[in-house]
């Protein structure tokens, strides 16, 4: 399997484990997220998102494939949690700037 930066890397474990400090530490200052059609902008935004997207629905990825293509990271990822639906299969497009996480989009 393709390796994945060390953010992007520490992010997926910290999402497995439901670990929402962990889960904001790789992301960049200004980061977006975009997911469920949104944008969400920013360190306080984002930490929001993990509490509502995540942790309320106990959303736990398991990394199926990775790879690399139009300077994003991309891992397809079977997601297992409390909502309705799941599983689901999901890929999460990751842009590292500088060593951060500074885009997600989920989808």
């Amino acid at each position: 399997m393709t390796p994945v930066s060390p953010p992007v890397a520490a992010y997926l474990e910290a999402a497995a484990r439901l670990d929402a400090p962990a889960m904001l530490a790789p992301f960049a200052e200004g980061a977006r997220v975009y997911d469920e059609g949104e944008w969400v902008t920013g360190r306080e935004a984002i930490a929001a998102w993990i509490a509502r997207a995540t942790l309320a629905n106990e959303a736990r990825p398991e990394v199926l494939e990775v790879w690399h293509e139009e300077g994003e990271e991309r891992v397809r990822a079977r997601v297992v949690g409390s909502f309705r639906g799941s599983p689901v299969t999901l890929t999460h497009r990751f842009t590292v700037t500088d060593g951060r996480i500074a885009s997600l989009r989920i989808g």
